[in-house]
């Protein structure tokens, strides 16, 4: 049986997308800027959601390499959308996983037909 572990990031991806939609489409783009700009707190938060997908991307390179999930789109995802992409990136990297893990045996082998 698949794992359906990705559907959560997905899911998660989602509802972040459209809370993030209703906030852009209410306030708009300057308060992002003007909460990040005007105080130490604005510029620690930030830093802090900068360093931890900087964290995020190199924690799933490795896997997304090995699953065969293509790197480049979703690191430029994830710098244009944050967490967003990086959800993105996850639910794509542990459904790859998912699905080539689908055709091997509980040791770890190709199962064969006959």
């Amino acid at each position: 049986m698949k794992s359906r572990l990705w559907i959560l990031p997905v899911v998660t991806s989602l509802a972040f997308s459209i809370f993030t939609a209703f906030v852009v489409w209410r306030d708009g783009f300057a308060p992002l800027w003007q909460v990040h700009l005007v105080t130490g707190w604005g510029q620690q938060i930030g830093l802090d959601l900068v360093l931890a997908i900087l964290v995020g991307l190199n924690l799933l390179a490795p896997r997304a390499r090995r699953a065969g999930v293509p790197f480049v789109p979703w690191c430029v995802a994830t710098i244009l959308l944050g967490s967003i992409g990086l959800l993105g990136l996850c639910a794509h990297v542990l459904h790859a996983e998912a699905s080539a893990g689908a055709g091997k045996s509980a040791d770890g082998r190709r199962k064969t037909e006959g």
